[in-house]
């Protein structure tokens, strides 16, 4: 007799964006299922309260307004004294392609270890001039993913796959029918068939970031110029999302040429893609 394998769905909106979890086991009730389901999405949300740059109750948002206006020694809330770090340090492997300290067109762009040190154990931000700022945007979703795996990990959970928007994906264990978890990177063209199908093994991740429709709003943090070539990119590593999405998005910075680089900084990525538009609705260009 064949057994069935249901899946469990669960979502909620956070960061701008549609959540969504799928889970299973043979073992486990899908109320069992469901409960550990909430309790990550729970998770996702307490991320947003933490790294949102326009909730003025988020944590991030009020040390960007203690650190805006003046330089000195501010503590570092415990909460950020994880994703700061890791922000700067893949910033540093990308080659400064993805700058957490960049934020939006008003914001002062800044050096580390030249204009501010961060300390995580004394758990310190020392700047030496105003106008200090950080946003989570591109690696936001991802970073939130990871901390919604682990609460399922906590919890025993084996088999799921977590998403935010499509863009940010994290998979464990199998998919129902015992084969990896296959995800689908759509056209940027909007064309039927995708650009790309991959399959996420248990525990890697995978980041995509595009600028088709407004190829502009990308800045090159390097350069501070816009991001003038449309391009969609994506990235599949081995463990963490926030990873991936900062892979993504400096992929979308630096193009292919750039690819050589990022691959030596990553070598945990196994799987790269870069879509750039050769005409106004013309043929797409495809490296990997």
């Amino acid at each position: 007799m064949m057994t069935i394998i249901t899946s469990v769905r669960v979502a909620s909106l956070a960061m701008r964006t549609r959540f969504e979890i799928v889970l299973w086991d043979r073992e486990r009730s899908d109320a069992d299922l469901r409960a550990a389901g909430e309790e990550a999405l729970r998770e996702i949300a307490e991320t947003e309260t933490l790294l949102s740059a326009y909730r003025s109750d988020a944590v991030l948002y009020q040390l960007n307004e203690q650190i805006r206006d003046t330089a000195g020694t501010f503590a570092l809330p415990s909460r950020l004294a994880i994703f700061v770090p890791l922000a700067l340090l893949l910033s540093e492997l990308t080659g400064g392609a993805f700058d957490p300290t960049l934020g939006d067109a008003d914001a002062v762009t800044i050096n580390p270890g030249e204009d501010f040190v961060v300390d995580w154990r004394e758990q310190f931000i020392a700047t030496s001039r105003p106008g200090v700022r950080f946003d989570a945007g591109a690696i936001g979703k991802g970073y939130a993913l990871d901390r919604a795996r682990d609460v399922l990990q906590e919890v025993g959970i084996g088999n799921a796959l977590l998403h935010g928007g499509t863009s940010s994906v994290v998979a464990l264990g199998k998919e129902p029918g015992g084969g990896d978890w296959r995800v689908a990177i759509a056209s940027p063209n909007r064309l039927r068939d995708p650009v790309a199908v991959w399959h996420l093994r248990d525990g890697e991740a995978m980041g995509v970031s595009a600028n088709y429709e407004r190829a502009d709003h990308i800045v090159d943090p390097r350069t501070k110029h816009p991001v003038t070539q449309s391009r969609l990119t994506a990235a599949l590593n081995r463990g963490s999302a926030a990873a991936a999405d900062a892979v993504s998005t400096a992929l979308l910075v630096v193009g292919e040429e750039g690819l050589p680089t990022l691959r030596e900084s990553f070598p945990e990525v196994r799987e790269w893609l870069v879509v750039e538009e050769e005409s106004p609705g013309g043929n797409t260009k495809i490296a990997t």
